[in-house]
């Protein structure tokens, strides 16, 4: 019932001026109007919009290892006519991955023309970013390609590697007393956030050695036990 509602509300004259707001209560910090035409007595009618969108993961930063940027091109005659999009900045995704999202927004922007669409087609945008939520491609370093249960280290420049490539990398660096770049981008890595993870990542591995190791010789144990 809200939602109907809601429709009926943002179906009139000025629906572009009240979906804008509403977007921009709820996008507080990802969206950006980049630019507005004089429209009727209605006052301004938007032409372009970007937002740099990311996963769903509660705001926490470190979770969130992909991400885009997504421009919405929104015509006059808008919900009459469908805007058009343009994905940009695309980190840690496949092309066919963005061309699957492309395919998916213009065909639920056709489903529903003649009614205001703008906040579904970027929650189905989030909704594709929080399912992915993995980079898809190769270590920068080793060239190997990300398998599901590879451990891998996202910089702060959005760039990916298997945990042990960077931190063996950020190691070589700091014996050479050079300073800690990203190997892509050269931009500066955080080397604490960098060596806690590649720490905590190490300790579950020995924990792992540790346990298997056990295992066997709890099993050697009962067999010779079974000998005697």
């Amino acid at each position: 019932m809200a939602q109907r509602e809601m429709s009926r509300a943002l179906s009139s004259e000025c629906s572009i001026s009240e979906e804008l707001e509403m977007l921009a209560e709820i996008y507080v910090d990802e969206l950006v109007v980049l630019n507005e035409n004089d429209g009727d007595r209605c006052g301004k009618r938007v032409a372009w919009l970007e937002l740099e969108l990311r996963p769903s993961t509660a705001q926490v930063l470190a979770s969130q290892h992909v991400c885009l940027t997504l421009s919405i091109s929104v015509p006059r005659e808008y919900p009459k006519e469908t805007p058009t999009f343009e994905i940009r900045k695309p980190r840690g995704l496949s092309d066919a991955h963005i061309d699957s999202m492309l395919a998916e927004l213009h065909g639920r922007a056709a489903e529903r023309k003649g009614t205001p669409m703008l906040f579904e087609l970027i929650e189905l945008v989030k909704d594709h970013l929080t399912d992915n939520n993995r980079p898809f491609g190769s270590c920068s370093l080793c060239l190997y390609n990300f398998k599901n249960d590879d451990s891998f280290h996202r910089t702060d420049c959005y760039h990916y590697f298997h945990t042990k490539c960077i931190a063996d990398y950020i190691s070589f660096l700091e014996k050479t007393e050079s300073e800690a770049l990203c190997p892509v981008c050269r931009l500066n890595v955080v080397v604490d956030a960098l060596l806690l993870t590649v720490q905590s990542d190490e300790n579950e591995e020995a924990d792992d050695v540790m346990s298997s190791v056990s295992s066997s010789l709890w099993a050697c144990m009962n067999s010779f036990v079974l000998f005697l």
